[in-house]
């Protein structure tokens, strides 16, 4: 089954629905970026605020360094993320993971948080070897899309 992913403005994106009830995510719509050059999948601190995702309850995971910047990563547990698939209208490829990142920012100056908000939510490779998706990109002819392995 394969999850069509659009080209805007030279960055892979994908829409989700995420959904995390320990968390308090009912059923909300992400924009992610599939960015094969990271190694580490994370709800943005712009989404996580635009969720109310509860920070003080999140689990403290690492720290990550990007564009500079120092940013916390702490998890989610049980969290599940939907697809629209190719095929008929209703086709949902659900993906469930035990835990998935959540990216804090590290500097609480008004310019770090503005920074922060500005950093997209992310699908790493992590995500895509754990979810077993493999990716395809032809930019010249504007064709890319996630599949499943096998």
């Amino acid at each position: 089954m394969r999850i069509p992913i659009e080209i805007v403005n030279e960055q892979l994106e994908v829409n989700a629905i995420v959904h995390a009830p320990k968390c308090r995510i009912g059923m909300a719509l992400v924009d992610f970026v599939v960015d094969t050059g990271s190694n580490v999948s994370f709800i943005s601190y712009k989404d996580a605020l635009r969720l109310n995702i509860p920070f003080n309850t999140l689990k403290f995971r690492e720290h990550m360094h990007l564009g500079g910047t120092k940013f916390n990563l702490c998890e989610i547990n049980s969290i599940e993320l939907s697809f629209d698939a190719e095929g008929n209208e209703n086709c949902i490829e659900k993906i469930s993971l035990k835990t998935f990142s959540v990216a804090t920012t590290a500097k609480k100056t008004e310019e770090g948080i503005e920074y922060a908000k500005q950093i997209p939510s992310l699908l790493g490779l992590d995500f895509l070897r754990s979810a077993g998706l493999a990716l395809y990109a032809n930019p010249s002819k504007n064709i890319a899309y996630l599949e499943r392995e096998g």
